[in-house]
C-alpha cells in the first residue's frame, strides 16, 4: 500500500502532467486545422481521447475526473467539426484500423462517452465502425471502439487475447516492447480501463501481478519511461496493491513543467510535442488511477 507522503507525490507529479496536456491541447487537435494528410494527424488526439476514457473511471480520483471531463468539453466543437467534414461514404473498413477515416471513427465514440451527446457523425461513424468489427480478423483497437460505442461487449474475447499473451509471458517470451505493448493495450480493452472484470482465472491475474511491476522496474532502469508508464497502468487494472516503488521511480521522472523523457536523454528523440505527448499522457494516467480520492486534491 502507499503511504500518505507517496500518495501526495504520485497525485503532485499526476498534476504536472496534467498541466503540461492542458497547456498544449492545439498539439493534439492538429488534424482539425486542416483536412488530416494521413494516420499522425489524427493519433494524438485519438491517443488523447482515449487517456481521457481512461481517466473518467469511477475508480479514478475526483480531480482527475473532472480535469478529463473539462478537456472533454473543451475538445469537442474542434472533434466534432473534423468529424463532421468527413465523406463517410467514401470511407471503407480497414483491417489495420489505422487509415485515416478509422481513426477518426474511433474518435466519435471516445469524445461522446465524455460529454454523454452524440455529435454530428454519429450515425456514419458508428456504422462504420460497426463494419469493420464484423468483418474477419477485425483489429483489437476497433473492437474496443465498437464497445464504448455500444454496439458491442468483446470483453471475453479481449481476456481470451490476455490469456495468450500471459502464456507467453510465463514461458519468458515476452520481452520484446511490442510485446509488452500489446499486453498493455488487451489489458486495457478486456477491462475497459478498470470499468469490467477481466473473464480469467484467478492464476493468470496472480501472474500478471507480479510481473507487471517487475517488468515496470526493468523498463525504468533503462529510462523506457513510456512503456513503464503502460505497464503500471495495466497493474493498476488488475491488482488492488499499488507498485509502490515503481511509482515512486515514474514519479520522480516527472519535471517540474509535466514533461516525462521517453528515454534517458542521451538516447531519446529530440523534444518535441510529437516524441513528448504520450510518455505524458500514460505517465499522468498510471499516477492518476493508483492514488486515492482522499489525498488527490492539489
Amino acid at each position: 500500500m502507499l503511504d500518505q507522503r507517496e500518495q501526495a507525490q504520485l497525485s503532485q507529479a499526476a498534476t504536472r502532467c496534467a498541466y503540461w496536456v492542458e497547456r498544449r491541447v492545439p498539439g493534439f487537435l492538429l488534424g482539425t486545422r486542416r483536412p488530416p494528410r494521413n494516420v499522425a494527424d489524427v493519433r494524438p488526439l485519438a491517443e488523447l481521447l482515449l487517456i481521457l476514457r481512461v481517466l473518467t473511471a469511477d475508480r479514478v480520483p475526483a480531480v482527475h475526473r473532472a480535469f478529463a471531463a473539462g478537456i472533454g468539453a473543451h475538445i469537442r466543437p474542434a472533434v466534432g467539426t473534423l468529424t463532421g467534414a468527413v465523406d463517410w461514404a467514401a470511407v471503407r473498413p480497414d483491417p489495420s484500423g489505422w487509415s485515416v477515416g478509422m481513426a477518426l471513427a474511433m474518435c466519435v465514440p471516445l469524445a461522446e462517452a465524455l460529454t454523454g451527446e452524440p455529435l454530428p457523425a454519429h450515425e456514419p461513424a458508428l456504422a462504420t465502425i460497426r463494419a469493420c468489427a464484423a468483418a474477419p480478423n477485425a483489429p483489437a483497437d476497433v473492437l474496443y471502439a465498437s464497445d464504448v460505442a455500444g454496439l458491442s461487449d468483446h470483453g471475453e474475447m479481449m481476456s481470451l487475447a490476455v490469456e495468450r499473451e500471459v502464456a507467453d509471458l510465463s514461458g519468458g517470451r515476452l520481452t520484446r516492447s511490442s510485446a509488452l505493448y500489446h499486453l498493455t493495450h488487451y489489458l486495457l480493452y478486456a477491462t475497459d480501463a478498470g470499468r469490467r472484470p477481466g473473464h480469467w482465472d484467478p492464476a493468470t491475474t496472480d501472474r500478471l501481478s507480479a510481473a507487471l511491476p517487475a517488468l515496470a522496474a526493468a523498463r525504468l532502469d533503462r529510462a523506457d519511461h513510456d512503456l513503464a508508464a503502460e505497464l503500471l497502468l495495466a497493474h493498476a487494472w488488475i491488482s488492488p496493491d499499488p507498485a509502490a516503488a515503481q511509482l515512486d521511480r515514474l514519479a520522480a521522472a516527472v519535471q517540474p513543467d509535466g514533461h516525462v523523457p521517453q528515454y534517458a536523454p542521451a538516447v531519446g528523440p529530440k523534444r518535441t510535442f510529437l516524441t513528448s505527448y504520450h510518455p505524458v499522457l500514460v505517465t499522468l494516467a498510471a499516477l492518476a488511477v493508483s492514488t486515492s480520492d482522499i489525498l488527490s486534491s492539489f
